[in-house]
């Protein structure tokens, strides 16, 4: 895997996650009703199902995927909590 793509999924995956918890913190509700109950566990196993899927496929459409989820998430987190305030 490109290591760029890599860390681009890595960063955008934990930009969700952690965006996500600060808002869940704050009391905003989970827009994702799959994420509403222990997003955490949900989403490091959704990522360990989609690398493996990678490495069997070498589809690159994988990680370019979860990369984008991840910062599209991150960012309407983001947005939604600065709306607010």
């Amino acid at each position: 895997m490109n290591a760029l793509a890599l860390a681009a999924w890595l960063a955008c995956q934990s930009f969700d996650a952690t965006t996500t918890t600060v808002a869940l913190r704050r009391g905003y509700a989970e827009g994702n009703v799959i994420m509403s109950k222990g997003h955490i566990p949900i989403r490091i196993s959704i990522n360990i199902g989609m690398l493996l899927a990678y490495r069997k496929t070498k589809a690159k459409v994988i990680p370019i995927t979860l990369a984008a989820s991840g910062c599209a998430a991150g960012t309407w987190n983001t947005y939604q909590m600065r709306k607010d305030k």
